[in-house]
């Protein structure tokens, strides 16, 4: 029979705003030095972080969760942690204390029989608890501009979209698809396919609060928000509001219900074909 030995853990924190403190947990580090065993389980998906989070860089995060993991991975001497005396120490190393939006915990402990299903359990516990036990894919902003861009594609106007950076002295907000006649034209599919009227309130709260911020820049922009409604019906009822929360942004805007996103590529082609002839 397995004998209980001591363990130490550390939780990966994502923090999207210092100064509001939210917490996100995303991954856990374990180290039991009777076993010799050290790992890292990160979140390898970001719907639950983008669907939260208006510009949130999935890919980037993504990028940075098989950085962690990989260099947990390439640990072999758990006893002296390579020079580091101590599993924070370890951590540290890999991901240095700083003011950015990846932030360990304090270190916690325990005992276990098995260090790798103690990890499974721990990851469970910290990270994935809240996710939505309906294990259908929720569609992501992603999947709505694949969908659009496959339209552009058909009017061959893809090419005039850009990045565009709109910016005060304190705040910015990155546009990945733009375009500029006289002012500039930015394209934001959002969705609202989550999993409680929770997270769609605060999804529109969050744009309302982020267009606000960068609405008086010098820069002249149009903002077009391409909505997709949530796949549950009963959340209706939320999404609705949320459309009328978007409705109070204080900048030259266009609310797109996904549905109606043909006849819009209709108008915008039209728009573009006049601009450059």
């Amino acid at each position: 029979m397995s004998m209980l030995q001591p363990y130490k853990f550390i939780v990966l924190q994502y923090i999207h705003d210092l100064g509001a403190g939210e917490v996100i947990n995303v991954g856990v580090a374990l180290h039991a030095p009777n076993s010799n065993y050290v790992s890292a389980k990160c979140r390898q998906t970001y719907a639950r972080l983008s669907a939260i989070y208006p510009g949130f860089d999935g890919e980037y995060f993504k990028s940075n969760m098989r950085h962690i993991s990989s260099e947990f991975s390439k640990f072999n001497d758990c006893l002296n942690f390579k020079g580091h005396s101590s599993l924070t120490d370890y951590a540290y190393s890999i991901l240095p204390k700083d003011d950015g939006s990846l932030q360990w915990s304090s270190i916690s402990g325990g005992v276990t029989k098995n260090p790798e299903k103690e990890l499974d359990k721990l990851f469970e516990r910290y990270v994935t608890h809240h996710d939505s036990k309906n294990q259908r894919e929720r569609r992501t902003e992603s999947d709505i501009w694949k969908n659009f861009k496959k339209e552009l594609d058909v009017k061959k106007i893809s090419s005039h979209f850009v990045q565009k950076k709109i910016s005060v002295h304190d705040d910015e907000i990155n546009f990945s698809h733009a375009w500029k006649n006289g002012i500039w034209h930015c394209i934001e599919p959002l969705s609202f396919d989550l999993s409680s009227p929770e997270y769609i309130k605060e999804k529109a709260h969050k744009w309302l609060g982020q267009i606000a911020s960068v609405s008086q820049g010098r820069e002249e922009f149009k903002l077009y928000l391409v909505v997709a409604k949530p796949s549950e019906n009963a959340l209706q009822g939320a999404y609705e509001k949320a459309v009328s929360i978007l409705n109070k942004i204080p900048a030259n805007k266009e609310i797109i219900p996904e549905d109606q996103s043909l006849q819009f590529i209709e108008r915008l082609a039209a728009q573009i074909e006049e601009h450059v002839h």
